[in-house]
C-alpha cells in the first residue's frame, strides 16, 4: 500500500510539528505537507492531490478551517479524507456538517509557562464525542 500524502493546516508551529509526529508514526513514508493560513492552504489544495487533509479550527486570515472544505470538494474528493483539529467544539461540529470525516479536540497541557498540544502516550489524537445534554 502507497504511503499517504498528507496537508496539515494549522497556523500554529508547535501544533503543526506535533501533528507531523503523529502522522509519521501512523505513516512512515507519508508526504506531508503544511499550511499557515488559508490563503496558503487555499492554492496548495488547487495545485496538489493529497489523501489527508488536516484542517485547524482557527486560522489567522479571519477563517475556518472549515471554509476550505468546499474548496477540497471541488479539487480533492473523492480520495481526499477531512480530519478538523480544533480546540473549539463548534469548529468541529460545523466542520464535520460540512463534511469532514473526523473530528479531534486539541487539548493543551500547560508546564513551565509552555502550552503543549496533548496527545497521549501513543502519540494519537484523542477523537472528539459530540455530547447532548438531556
Amino acid at each position: 500500500m502507497e504511503e499517504p500524502k498528507i496537508l496539515i493546516v494549522d497556523d500554529s508551529r508547535m501544533d503543526r510539528e506535533n501533528l507531523v509526529k503523529f502522522y509519521r508514526r501512523s505513516f512512515i513514508n507519508s508526504s506531508i505537507c503544511c499550511a499557515e493560513t488559508y490563503q496558503s492552504a487555499k492554492e496548495i489544495i488547487k495545485q496538489e492531490k493529497f489523501d489527508i487533509i488536516s484542517l485547524d479550527g482557527d486560522l489567522p486570515d479571519f477563517k475556518k478551517g472549515y471554509h476550505l472544505i468546499p474548496s477540497i470538494k471541488k479539487h480533492q474528493y473523492p480520495n481526499c479524507k477531512i480530519i478538523m483539529i480544533s480546540d473549539v467544539q463548534n469548529n468541529i461540529i460545523h466542520g464535520k456538517s460540512l463534511g469532514a470525516h473526523r473530528g479531534f479536540l486539541k487539548i493543551y497541557i500547560e508546564a513551565n509557562g509552555d502550552k503543549t498540544l496533548k496527545l497521549n502516550k501513543n502519540l494519537e489524537l484523542i477523537p472528539f464525542r459530540e455530547t447532548r445534554v438531556v
